[in-house]
């Protein structure tokens, strides 16, 4: 299994499946504005995001999966591929006008509820195909944790699990097959 093409294939699967599901969260203005913001699907980049590692919003369309692996091992009879899925949501909170008609924000805790919301489902996808893309089995539980710092109004966490593949094919004929 090659990585980058395996990274491929899963960012697909997550957008097919983000797709046919209509998933639809809050995105932060052009201006980053917290009172502002237009619904979206999700975005889903190749990547890897450090555990408490952040990232700027500007280069990047959130909300959004990340799908990255921290490590991988295999040899001719299978591959073994760590993966972890970051999931970055927006919310800044309750937006209410007040008796001058202008928005007010109050922020509370709905962005954690709407990741993890968001990881649930993520997991639920992996868990009820026993794998991701119909190519990956699942090797271990799917870990769902969240980061200690959040960064508002962004919120982010992840999944981490170890999926398995057939090995990237390997012979000392290669040239003789060309």
């Amino acid at each position: 299994m090659q990585t980058v093409s395996s990274l491929n294939e899963i960012k697909k699967w997550f957008e097919k499946l983000i797709e046919k599901e209509k998933i639809q969260f809050k995105q932060p203005s052009q201006d980053n504005k917290a009172v502002t913001y237009t619904l979206t699907a999700p975005a889903v980049h190749i990547g890897f995001v450090p555990p408490n590692g952040i990232l700027d919003p500007g280069g990047m369309r959130i909300p959004c999966l990340v799908v990255g692996t921290p490590e991988t091992d295999g040899d001719q009879d299978s591959t073994i591929m760590e993966l972890q899925i970051t999931a970055i949501v927006y919310d800044p909170g309750e937006q209410k006008a007040d008796s001058d008609h202008q928005l007010q924000l109050t922020p509370n805790f709905d962005g954690y509820i709407t990741l993890l919301n968001f990881l649930d489902r993520v997991k639920v996808w992996i868990q009820r195909e026993d794998g991701i893309a119909d190519r990956f089995q699942l090797q271990s539980p799917v870990k769902l944790k969240t980061y200690e710092e959040q960064p508002w109004p962004y919120w982010y966490g992840f999944l981490s699990l170890t999926v398995s593949g057939a090995p990237y094919p390997v012979t000392k004929y290669a040239d003789v097959l060309n």
